[in-house]
């Protein structure tokens, strides 16, 4: 989530020896599809904004399951990093965002 961007940018700027690795993989450890994600969207929408949101999908798409993708963040870890990924919590906060300051009409 974006905060924990925030916090790996942060700590790298201010300790370049991290950096000595070039590469590190930023995420949670574990993967979510792009629907769960947009479910997730919709229903955070919905308790923070009081507002019916709908989820358009495509005409006859099919359901697929997909393999779950592993995304090694040892690296990381291995620097004393660890990863919040409150994705509920970071939807409130961008929605609330959001309505604040682009909710004009």
């Amino acid at each position: 989530c974006l905060s924990d961007v925030e916090e790996v940018i942060g700590r790298m700027v201010t300790r370049p020896a991290m950096t000595e690795r070039i590469v590190y993989n930023l995420g949670s450890g574990k993967s979510m599809r792009v629907l769960d994600m947009a479910q997730a969207i919709v229903r955070c929408g919905e308790a923070v904004l009081k507002k019916n949101v709908i989820l358009k999908l495509p005409a006859g798409l099919p359901a697929s399951p997909e393999p779950p993708l592993y995304l090694s963040i040892d690296r990381l870890l291995s620097e004393g990093y660890r990863i919040q990924n409150e994705v509920a919590l970071e939807l409130e906060r961008l929605l609330i965002f959001c309505a604040e300051n682009f909710n004009h009409g």
